[in-house]
């Protein structure tokens, strides 16, 4: 069995520094935050017009919550969100 190419990015944007290998190896594309910073507009819309261009997909997980979210999270020791998003992802 070949296992399917992934790439997993922090931020919606970051996903623009492969775009290159994403055109030649087509991965499904797992995205953590929406790139709002909690404050302005999600950057979504415009990542997945870059995964078009190239090729690829969206994964299951993509998104789901502002940066802001992810680092509450963190600050208390809140695992749900970061088990959610392994559990969307494998």
């Amino acid at each position: 069995m070949t296992a399917s190419p992934i790439l997993i990015a922090a931020h919606p944007g970051h996903e623009l520094l492969l775009f290159h290998w994403m055109e030649r190896v087509r991965p499904t594309v797992f995205v953590l935050t929406d790139g709002s910073g909690g404050r302005s507009a999600s950057r979504l819309t415009h990542s997945r017009a870059c995964l078009a261009a190239a090729g690829a997909r969206a994964g299951a997980v993509f998104g789901p919550m502002p940066d802001h979210a992810w680092y509450a999270a963190l600050a208390v020791g809140d695992a749900g969100p970061f088990e959610a998003a392994v559990e969307g992802i494998v």
